[in-house]
Formats: C-alpha cells, sequence, structure tokens
C-alpha cells in the first residue's frame, strides 16, 4: 500500500476461521482477492508444522534452534 490506513483493518476479527469474509464484506477502498490458504501459527505445534512445509527457510531454521533448546532444559 503507498499509505496504509489502519482503518482498513480496524474491526475485523484476526486469526479466525472467519477472517477473510469479514473483509471482503467490508465497503471501502480495498480491492480483496484470494490467496492460497497458509498455517497461521499460533502455537509450537503451528510452527514445528510450517517448519516442515517449508524446511529452507529462515522459519524453520529458527524453529529448529530453538526447538533444540527446549528438548536439552
Amino acid at each position: 500500500m503507498k499509505d496504509p490506513d489502519p482503518a482498513l483493518l480496524l474491526g475485523v476479527p484476526m486469526s479466525v476461521p472467519e477472517t477473510g469474509g469479514a473483509q471482503r464484506a467490508r465497503p471501502g477502498k480495498l480491492r480483496v482477492g484470494e490467496l492460497p490458504r497458509l498455517r497461521d501459527v499460533d502455537t509450537a505445534d503451528d510452527a514445528g508444522k510450517v517448519a516442515a512445509q517449508a524446511p529452507r527457510t529462515r522459519f524453520a531454521q529458527v524453529h529448529t534452534r530453538l526447538s533444540a533448546r527446549v528438548a536439552v532444559r
């Protein structure tokens, strides 16, 4: 966005199945399109699944490092 406007997202519920529909239903200046569905990372289990889907990413590298630290404790 050239000029971000927080008001375009205020009041839209986040991290729930209804997020996309709620945004599409809002009148306003945004043109909203569909992208492939991605997993939301809210838990350690989510993080592990995302890291496994994209093993060569920085996210996966950090997840591996942090998981090793937790396992040592």
